[in-house]
């Protein structure tokens, strides 16, 4: 059995909680028990090469983009955010670009582990309204997650024969009014 490691400050706390390794590190903790919110600040430190999330080249370093904010997953009940100026490198053959975090994708506002839980809310409530209350998050948030989390299960999307398709048609609304539903029988 694995013996537990003793953790030494917060940072180092939040920096196994997040899984990071280096050259990323947590610098600050915030905590604010009035507003109820944990700021995570994060930072790609040393002078390592960094890869270029194009051809995964090793590059030197060329500066930092602007200071951006994730929402993570809250820790109990506080909204918990991570923030990083994230590096760019500078790539003979793609140019200066940015690098890319471990916690989330390019454009995103959100962690993909939030994004994870905001989908199994998703699942589990009666709505897009309801989970949308829980999460706090509006309407175009909640739907911008929904997008990436279709367009990750395409890409993940074994595009095989289907042997055995079953066909339904189900009637919705007044009048005539039909959605077709196809599955392959074999795997449900």
């Amino acid at each position: 059995m694995k013996t537990p490691t003793p953790l030494l400050t917060l940072g180092t706390h939040y920096e196994q909680l997040l899984g990071l390794v280096p050259p990323w590190k947590v610098t600050e903790v915030i905590i604010d028990t009035t507003a109820l919110t944990v700021v995570i600040h994060v930072e790609a430190t040393g002078e390592q090469a960094l890869s270029c999330p194009q051809c995964a080249t090793p590059c030197p370093r060329y500066d930092h983009r602007e200071e951006r904010s994730w929402r993570h997953l809250d820790t109990m009940q506080f909204t918990t955010t991570i923030v990083a100026r994230i590096p760019r490198v500078s790539c003979l053959e793609h140019g200066i670009i940015s690098t890319t975090t471990p916690w989330a994708h390019d454009l995103a506002r959100f962690t993909l582990l939030f994004e994870r839980f905001a989908i199994d809310v998703l699942h589990a409530a009666a709505s897009v309204t309801q989970a949308k209350k829980i999460l706090k998050l509006s309407w175009d948030q909640f739907h911008l997650i929904q997008t990436r989390a279709v367009a990750r299960g395409l890409e993940r999307r074994e595009c095989e024969p289907i042997a055995h398709v079953g066909v339904d048609e189900k009637s919705f609304l007044k009048g005539h009014h039909y959605a077709s539903l196809a599955t392959d029988i074999d795997k449900g």
